[in-house]
């Protein structure tokens, strides 16, 4: 049992984006996308995108300059789609997830050559 119980933990923290960030990520873009969209518009993303560093343990300070997050959201390269009802431009959830994934992948292992 604790040898199980230890493999799992291991395949947990090996993990991109492990379970508990997955729901925590989650959890915040209901927040921002109440109604269920999967869609949240830029100026909601820039708030979120505040809050989902913190939960890959960026740094506050860092957060407070913003050409600091302008580089970070620039550096996501996401789709951007516009609302046809508003005319407003948004972001998808899935496209986030995996973007967060990829980044989360090349921090803890470096990018590939």
């Amino acid at each position: 049992m604790i040898l199980t119980t230890t493999e799992e933990i291991k395949k947990i923290e090996e993990l991109s984006v492990n379970r508990y960030q997955l729901y925590k990520i989650r959890n915040l873009w209901k927040e921002f996308d109440q109604d269920g969209t999967g869609f949240i518009d830029f100026k909601k993303f820039w708030q979120f995108a505040s809050r989902i560093a913190l939960i890959f343990d960026v740094k506050p300070d860092d957060l407070l300059n913003v050409s600091n997050k302008k580089n970070f959201l620039k550096a996501l390269h996401l789709p951007v789609y516009e609302n046809k009802e508003s005319s407003v431009f948004c972001y998808k959830f899935y496209d986030v997830v995996i973007t967060l994934a990829k980044v989360s992948v090349i921090l803890k292992y470096g990018a590939r050559e």
